[in-house]
């Protein structure tokens, strides 16, 4: 019964990535910037595609990976942001991008923006901000994941994320687009996703279609009857692929676990187990137990819900089998309005708009505000709301041969069947071993 317990511990995980300066992230994340709302059909596909001077396309600038060892290693480039927000080309593309991620003086990385003003003589091009959407080259396929975080995005009209996604086994560097477009097949993880500011943080799957978990908010079970924001309750489903997977299933942890956080910052953390559950944890500052490090070599996680400020869980047992979650990549990335933060003005406040006429939309709306109310010119004090300074961000895998999202479903099945054999055999009759092969261990 040990050897069963262990294959399903949540010990024994094995640093597998850390990222702790500007270095880390410029040699292991790949980069995608450009403006969203549209892009030249032309560059669909495209490898090595430089910055495009069309009239037609005037303001939909995308740039090409131009270094085999940085952030732009990369035969397929992100034209479209599934998203829909807002975001400006910025002159020096990709190809300069590391100056978008800085390291701060104090031992943190900076993701930052800019602001982008309507270049000289072009009347339609919107003044707007460019900024980050870094992926990890590394799939993932179970593991915990770590982020230390002193400030995540809180302007209003913003919509930051950190999450997994997945795709067919080498998709992802053969087409972007067609990891688009199949999306959620291979499921989505997300481990912090706020919008506007409004204090509070979002874990959600996206799957495919007859995925439903039974979730769990600080030990509490759900009733996915009840609807709320705050913790103990959910206001969304137990089905995965609500809205054709774009809502999916959410647990919300509750005011204080998102936003400006008091201006301290925490931690967010997250298990998957496949087959198993996804666990997701935050501490506030105060609450971060000293053996939570950016040293550790190794975690185990048996004990976080005992310190966490707030913790969720997605049980996957009841129908959500390993297929659901398969080959995923880290992304951080900031959203400018978008479909969520757009068409969600908040009803009292700050972050209020209205759809500004006729043909427009909530998320025009939100770019109006966005423009004229939040952002004044360029370094101005209001553009340090739209970073995230990250302490760091650390990744664990199971690197024992016992491993359940290792050895898989089968080997799994196997496994037990060898030790109830084992245990079937030394039950019968045979003649018992000799006593020197019992006592003599050494």
């Amino acid at each position: 019964m040990d050897t069963l317990k262990n294959l399903f511990s949540s010990e024994g995980y094995s640093l597998e990535e850390s990222f702790k300066t500007k270095a880390d992230f410029i040699k292991g994340w790949r980069c995608y910037l450009g403006r969203t709302t549209s892009n030249p059909t032309a560059l669909r596909n495209s490898r090595n595609v430089k910055k495009t001077d069309t009239a037609e396309y005037e303001g939909y600038d995308w740039y090409a990976p131009s270094s085999a060892e940085s952030l732009l290693e990369s035969n397929g480039l992100w034209l479209e942001d599934p998203t829909q927000g807002y975001l400006a080309n910025y002159n020096k593309g990709c190809e300069n991008i590391s100056d978008l991620i800085k390291d701060s003086d104090n031992d943190s990385v900076i993701l930052d923006v800019k602001y982008i003003t309507k270049p000289e003589g072009k009347t339609d091009a919107t003044q707007t901000l460019a900024t980050l959407r870094i992926e990890g080259k590394k799939i993932y396929n179970g593991g915990v994941f770590i982020m230390d975080v002193n400030q995540i995005p809180y302007a209003c009209g913003s919509w930051p994320a950190f999450w997994l996604v997945g795709s067919e086994p080498g998709q992802w560097d053969e087409s972007i687009t067609k990891v688009n477009l199949e999306w959620p097949n291979y499921g989505e993880i997300d481990i912090i996703e706020q919008i506007n500011g409004n204090g509070e943080n979002f874990t959600t799957l996206h799957t495919k279609e007859n995925c439903k978990t039974v979730g769990s908010i600080n030990g509490k079970p759900v009733d996915y009857k009840e609807e709320g924001s705050d913790a103990g309750d959910s206001s969304v489903s137990d089905d995965c692929n609500k809205g054709d997977g774009a809502i999916g299933c959410s647990l919300h942890m509750g005011s204080g676990t998102g936003g400006e956080l008091d201006s301290e910052g925490g931690v967010y953390a997250c298990e998957w187990i496949p087959d198993d559950s996804i666990k997701f944890w935050f501490w506030k500052r105060s609450d971060v137990p000293s053996t939570l490090t950016a040293d550790m070599s190794t975690v185990d996680t048996s004990q976080w819900s005992s310190t966490a400020t707030v913790y969720t869980e997605h049980n996957l047992k009841e129908s959500c089998s390993e297929n659901y979650f398969q080959n995923l990549h880290l992304i951080i990335n900031t959203t400018v309005c978008g479909q969520w933060a757009g068409n969600t003005p908040n009803e009292t406040g700050d972050c209020k708009w209205e759809v500004p006429g006729n043909n427009k939309t909530l998320m025009d709306g939100c770019m109006n505000y966005v423009m004229s109310n939040a952002l004044k010119g360029p370094d101005m004090p209001e553009l340090a709301q739209w970073r995230w300074d990250i302490r760091y961000l650390n990744t664990y895998t199971n690197k024992s041969s016992l491993s359940y999202w290792k050895v898989g479903i089968p080997a799994a099945v196997l496994l037990i069947i060898i030790i109830a054999l084992f245990v079937y055999m030394s039950k019968s009759k045979a003649p018992p071993r000799p006593l020197s092969r019992l006592t003599n261990t050494q």
